[in-house]
């Protein structure tokens, strides 16, 4: 009963998912040929590797990145805001003593719906190799000179098509894993358990900048 429910509400993640898809696909000059936002997004474009990378990866950047925002609201809320209004817009009848841990309870669960929703399937994953194959048939100066640094992406990239892939092939493994994703954002966005600490992340990633 559980789990019928969870996969009903889970549509509100696979919709973030999928209009993440079909916004960078709008931004990197393709076209949408169908659009299902419970389900997938088929679409055509003059892509090269970096437009196939942002698009297969634009659902877990944005559904993240939109969980997070909703999980910090929640930990920031307090009865003076939004429980106020909802109890002076109702005089009295929603007091904020429930209103404001019911808002807090509906955001997390919002937000781990959304988060849950955010890894990439196996086809998302396969795409950029699928591109990279086929720009291999027509070698230009250009692509020549970035080899390199693309194989270096499609070596990163391996990870997730691996995962992606084992996901595709367990039903169950690929429930354990959105949920555990989906924990994991809330528990960082929270600061229930800080898993990534984006001081570390950004002073590192500053460091890097000179050298490129």
């Amino acid at each position: 009963m559980i789990l019928q429910w969870y996969l009903k509400i889970r549509v509100i993640g696979t919709v973030v998912h999928e209009l993440a898809h079909a916004l960078t696909v709008y931004l990197c000059g393709g076209d949408i040929d169908e659009l299902d936002i419970t389900s997938h997004v088929n679409h055509h474009g003059q892509y090269n590797l970096a437009h196939q990378m942002a698009i297969s990866y634009a659902p877990l950047l944005v559904n993240t990145t939109l969980a997070v925002g909703i999980a910090r609201w929640a930990v920031e809320l307090t009865p003076t805001g939004l429980p106020q209004t909802l109890r002076d817009g109702t005089n009295g009848v929603l007091p904020v003593v429930v209103t404001t841990p019911l808002l807090q309870l509906l955001a997390l669960g919002l937000a781990f719906i959304i988060a849950a929703a955010a890894l990439p399937s196996y086809q998302d994953a396969r795409n950029p190799y699928n591109t990279f194959r086929h720009q291999l048939r027509s070698v230009t100066g250009i692509r020549l000179l970035s080899l390199p640094v693309a194989v270096l992406i499609l070596a990163i990239g391996t990870l997730p098509l691996v995962l992606s892939y084992v996901r595709s092939k367990s039903s169950l493994f690929h429930l354990s894993t959105e949920l555990t994703y989906g924990t994991a954002v809330l528990l960082q966005a929270t600061g229930t358990i800080v898993v990534i600490d984006p001081a570390i992340v950004l002073s590192r990633l500053s460091g890097l900048i000179p050298m490129l």
